[in-house]
């Protein structure tokens, strides 16, 4: 009898948590769900546009645009010197001395006129003035004669090709010392005009060349 007792008992129970649970649920159940938490996503912070890939704003009308830098003095051209460019100095005769600023003395030895030989490019034979200077260095200094240049002109200033080479012909070169003397023999194309020619020579650009006037013999 005690033992039927005590299984209403534990079914008496079980019965009541069962409702307490259906109570509970339905407690729950009646107020709206909470939704999951999202996580939301890291907002991406505004990258602004480099120097180079910003867009130059447009000049405003009437504006001035900055001057560009000017070239440095590497940049700058090179001067070119030409031989219409060199000072003459003031002329003597065909038979007189002249002496430069660098105290170089030039003499012209022999002023004729020949039978010229061209055999290199663009020279042509024919007649010819064929010009013989001694040089001499009256300075304290060595002097170099590898930039010395010989012209010869006609009356009407028009200047002679040079022909080289001409088996005569033996130009001013290397280095002069003080106190010596040296030959130099230069052939040029006759000039078409007859009448005095005037031959030039120097042997730097900052020097004014020294000048002879007269008329060439046969």
């Amino acid at each position: 009898m005690g033992r039927r007792i005590g299984l209403i008992v534990l079914g008496l129970a079980a019965l009541v948590a069962g409702v307490v649970v259906v109570l509970s649920d339905d407690s729950v159940g009646t107020g709206a769900p909470t939704p999951p938490a999202v996580a939301q996503p890291a907002a991406t912070p505004a990258v602004s546009a480099s120097p180079q890939e910003q867009e130059p704003e447009p000049a405003e009308p009437g504006s001035v645009e900055p001057e560009s830098a000017e070239p440095s003095p590497s940049d700058e051209p090179e001067v070119v010197v030409r031989v219409e460019d060199y000072l003459e100095a003031e002329p003597v005769a065909l038979d007189a001395k002249a002496t430069d600023e660098d105290e170089l003395v030039v003499r012209i030895r022999e002023v004729s006129l020949v039978e010229g030989t061209g055999t290199g490019i663009g020279e042509r034979s024919g007649p010819a003035v064929l010009v013989e200077v001694v040089v001499r260095n009256r300075s304290d200094e060595e002097r170099s004669l590898d930039f010395v240049v010989a012209n010869l002109y006609g009356p009407s200033g028009t200047p002679s090709p040079v022909l080289a080479g001409d088996p005569r012909s033996a130009h001013l070169t290397g280095s002069l010392a003080p106190g010596e003397k040296v030959r130099g023999t230069y052939v040029f194309r006759a000039p078409e005009e007859v009448g005095p020619v005037k031959l030039t020579l120097s042997h730097s650009a900052k020097t004014p060349a020294v000048t002879f006037v007269g008329q060439a013999s046969p």
